[in-house]
């Protein structure tokens, strides 16, 4: 029996149908006001080595590099056309064709901050942890993981509309708390929002911003000593 095909192998291809309905709107501009950038502009800390998760051409990582002089910006996106003309039109980014599972292109600790805007909820489930851990892995001690995404009051997932015959579904859910479930990762901010600036109040379509910082090893884990431990 054939196995069903996967919504990272569907978003290989589906991704170029998103970046051909959205490429106007994937330009450079000189401020933006989604809820990283806005987080980012007022920051205590200062990135050096961006990854953007699902990065499409490159658009909003190239704002978000400009903020900080001397950084470098490193996106992985799955569609190739998104990638090609990102390569072009932000030559100054390093941007890669593949999947948010699966980061081998980019060594541990690599990044001092991570992005995932709107992207987990796409990631199928069955790749889920392994996205978790991959971001876990580029990800230095210290830095920070910025994850802006659905966040309803329970889990829950709806059909994506692009694709009405195929079983392909946003997945919505806290997302900050796969990580913050490991005493690496401790959340510094909450910052809730709309989706697309607008009006919607439906919880189900809740957003939050999650800023969380990865502790090292030794202040996640203290040493104590105790009778008998073990």
């Amino acid at each position: 029996m054939q196995s069903p095909i996967s919504q990272d192998q569907i978003f290989l291809t589906e991704g170029d149908q998103w970046f051909r309905r959205n490429q106007g709107f994937l330009v450079p501009t000189e401020t933006r006001d989604d809820a990283v950038s806005r987080f980012l502009r007022s920051a205590s800390f200062a990135p050096k080595r961006f990854l953007d998760i699902g990065c499409a051409n490159g658009y909003a990582l190239d704002y978000l590099v400009r903020l900080f002089p001397g950084a470098s910006g490193d996106g992985i996106e799955p569609s190739a056309e998104a990638v090609q003309d990102g390569q072009t039109r932000f030559p100054h980014l390093r941007l890669t064709r593949g999947v948010s599972h699966d980061l081998r292109a980019y060594a541990d600790g690599q990044f001092d901050c991570i992005t995932a805007t709107f992207i987990l909820h796409w990631v199928d489930r069955a790749q889920l942890w392994n996205t978790v851990a991959e971001i876990d892995r580029v990800l230095a001690d210290g830095g920070h993981l910025l994850i802006a995404d659905f966040a309803p009051p329970t889990p829950c997932k709806t059909r994506y509309h692009h694709l009405p015959d195929q079983a392909v579904y946003t997945y919505k859910q806290a997302y900050w708390e796969l990580f913050t479930a490991s005493p690496r990762y401790a959340i510094t901010q909450l910052q809730p929002f709309t989706h697309d600036g607008g009006a919607d109040t439906d919880p189900m379509n809740r957003c939050m911003l999650a800023v969380l910082e990865k502790r090292s090893l030794d202040a996640a884990y203290p040493l104590v000593t105790v009778g008998n431990a073990h």
